[in-house]
């Protein structure tokens, strides 16, 4: 799994505006979700946390169950990285 909230502090997240490898990691995990579960629209991978990726993400949190914020904060990571550890043990098993 790829776990790089937990080292960052409490309140750090990551939102519209913001440019980064860590954008482009959760770019790719929901693009990875979208293939999985055929919900979602893919994103451009570019890094940038733009009005397409915070869209994503409030869907992401809204079948989470969590505040739509459009941001990515360690609850909305926690969610997003264990829909994808668990789709891809999934896979595994097909």
């Amino acid at each position: 799994a790829i776990i790089p909230f937990p080292s960052y502090p409490r309140n750090y997240s990551l939102g519209r505006g913001d440019k980064s490898f860590l954008v482009a990691t959760v770019q790719f995990l929901l693009n990875e979700v979208c293939v999985i579960f055929n919900t979602f629209e893919a994103l451009e991978i570019d890094g940038e946390f733009g009005a397409e990726t915070e869209a994503l993400v409030k869907e992401l949190q809204r079948h989470g169950a969590l505040p739509e914020t459009g941001r990515v904060d360690r609850d909305t990571w926690a969610l997003l990285s264990r829909i994808y550890n668990l789709s891809i043990h999934y896979i595994g098993q097909i």
